[in-house]
């Protein structure tokens, strides 16, 4: 095994460490009692784990992983394939990790999901291989839709895994997000210390928000792209981000 390999399964095992400590025993202040959710269908990582790694650019965040709750890996099952898995659940057409053809109520062909075509077209844009990019979800949980989500009961348990992930990678350029609720609950996180929120336009109908966290990062949140236009058809966007992003 090669010095990159060796580090690659060293940060692995950091994560899985991690979120079986996080996820394994979350504190439930109600009633002052603990539960598990490795146990619960969803997924730690939707990129390789050849992601985990300095020196990349950028992390991502969608909100949970989607689908119906019953279908795919266990999280507890997610880890321990965590150091075997090389593909990227935004990209590959037939991947398990995740249930692109949820809500029943509109299909799309493999591959052609909104959320997978703006991943895509977004890192392409910024002049990174979509594949290079470490992505993942707030919540690792999988639920049918945001209602179902346990934001409120999941969040703060699940940002615990989520900084050692961003202590091992270390985002060169920005944290980015699709959808609000990631964007605003790590910009309003006490170690992270956002900036106020930057709405572009900045008035009415907004396209992107960005924020600046205390160390210097950038956080960008784009609208969710089931409530948007395909990124492909508004390239002032794209021109935006590269200008504060410092691409141009």
């Amino acid at each position: 095994m090669n010095t990159v390999q060796d580090s690659v399964q060293r940060n692995v095992l950091y994560v899985i460490q991690a979120a079986e400590k996080y996820l394994g025993a979350i504190r439930d202040e109600r009633n002052d009692t603990t539960f598990s959710i490795l146990g619960e269908r969803g997924t730690i990582l939707y990129s390789s784990c050849k992601t985990l790694t300095s020196g990349g650019d950028y992390y991502f965040l969608g909100l949970n992983p989607g689908g119906s709750a019953e279908d795919g890996e266990t999280l507890e099952e997610s880890l321990r394939h965590l150091s075997s898995y090389t593909g990227n659940a935004y990209l590959d057409k037939e991947d398990p990790k995740a249930n692109w053809s949820s809500p029943p109520r509109r299909k799309y062909d493999s591959g052609e999901h909104p959320f997978q075509k703006d991943f895509q077209f977004l890192f392409q844009s910024l002049g990174v291989d979509p594949y290079d990019v470490c992505g993942t979800n707030l919540i690792f949980k999988r639920s049918e839709n945001e209602a179902c989500s346990e934001y409120h009961r999941l969040a703060k348990p699940c940002w615990e895994v989520h900084k050692a992930i961003l202590r091992v990678i270390n985002p060169k350029r920005a944290i980015i997000t699709f959808g609000m609720r990631p964007f605003d609950f790590i910009r309003l996180r006490p170690e992270m210390k956002g900036s106020e929120s930057v709405p572009h336009p900045p008035a009415g109908r907004w396209d992107w928000k960005h924020s600046i966290l205390e160390d210097g990062t950038k956080l960008i949140g784009i609208r969710h792209p089931s409530r948007s236009a395909r990124l492909e058809r508004n390239a002032t966007i794209i021109t935006q981000l590269k200008e504060f992003l410092e691409l141009t």
